[in-house]
């Protein structure tokens, strides 16, 4: 009987439950998440921030998943090591979890930019449901009016539009000339701004924030940000959402080749035999480019998994790739 392990439970880890169940429904499997719930949809957190959905809603399988599907769910629980020849993962925790086969799916962090005053009471990232409970209970505690939001790809845009509908004064900071550079050329995203900009939202590009600086009365909380130019925005709240990278902590120092991501063949596996890996953490075939890359984006998350995990349950499936797209 087959053992499977599978690092990470959002999109990756849940498409890989469900091809593995599809072609092996006796082997054990296991799946480690450090979030209580990971079976919702990462993108709709800025609906559950706006109000339009709540974490009901946000659930892209049901609370019987992990059980319907034969899963031990290792909830709230970090991986911190990974043992090769022993074919262990460690935990936080000191439990030990063996494998034959192994998914790493453990996806994307937030890139922080070094800024002095990041630490400061009202600086938020937004990559998972507790950044967004985070972020919807301070609008609501500090009564916040103002926000300065730094990056304009698909997260900066979304919780913009999240905070707007909230009523707050938003200002979006972009270090490009255009919003959503990487998914649009210059006539979209100039239409795409356009919209932005009749909806309230003050749109800087060009520029990246130097600084945060704290409120006159409290500087331990945010007050207003510094701009390259020296511009001075006053804000409540500043969000970084500049982009996500790889979390690839757990391979550190192993033998599983590595160059932004985790690097994996045609059928999600790594140069380790039995060790494969998907979603953002993974760099795999982009059809358009010809070559591997990160393309952190849901629907390929879950492609990617599920072509792992068929792959690992013993039926030889290629990926056909993915590209950047919206």
């Amino acid at each position: 009987m087959a053992k499977y392990l599978i690092v990470g439970a959002s999109a990756a880890g849940i498409g890989a439950v469900e091809a593995i169940r599809e072609i092996d429904p006796v082997g054990t499997i296991t799946v480690i998440s450090e979030e209580a719930c990971p079976q919702y949809s990462r993108p709709m957190i800025s609906d559950f921030v706006s109000g339009k959905a709540d974490f009901q809603k946000m659930k892209c399988r049901t609370d019987n998943f992990w059980k319907e599907n034969n899963t031990e769910a290792l909830t709230e629980k970090k991986a911190v090591a990974l043992n090769l020849t022993e074919k262990t993962v460690s935990l936080e925790d000191g439990q030990k979890v063996a494998y034959e086969k192994l998914l790493l799916a453990t996806g994307g962090k937030p890139f922080v930019p070094k800024m002095e005053g990041s630490d400061k009471e009202g600086v938020f990232t937004f990559t998972t449901i507790k950044d967004a409970e985070r972020l919807a209970s301070k609008i609501d505690s500090i009564q916040a009016k103002s926000a300065v939001v730094i990056g304009a790809g698909l997260i900066g845009i979304s919780v913009t539009e999240a905070l707007a509908k909230r009523g707050l004064k938003v200002t979006v900071v972009e270090l490009q000339e255009k919003i959503l550079s990487l998914i649009l050329d210059a006539k979209a995203s100039d239409l795409v701004e356009d919209v932005v900009r009749k909806a309230g939202v003050n749109i800087v590009t060009g520029q990246s924030v130097q600084k945060i600086m704290g409120k006159p009365d409290n500087d331990s909380a945010v007050g207003s940000v510094i701009l390259t130019k020296g511009d001075q925005i006053p804000c409540d709240l500043v969000i970084v959402a500049i982009g996500v990278i790889p979390r690839t902590e757990l391979v550190a120092g192993t033998a599983v080749k590595t160059n932004r991501g985790i690097v994996v063949d045609n059928f999600m596996q790594t140069n380790v035999a039995g060790v494969y890996a998907s979603g953002d953490v993974a760099e795999a075939y982009d059809f358009i480019l010809n070559q591997n890359r990160l393309l952190p984006l849901w629907p390929l998350a879950v492609l990617e998994g599920r072509i792992a995990g068929y792959n690992m349950a013993g039926v030889k499936t290629i990926y056909a790739g993915g590209t950047n797209m919206s």
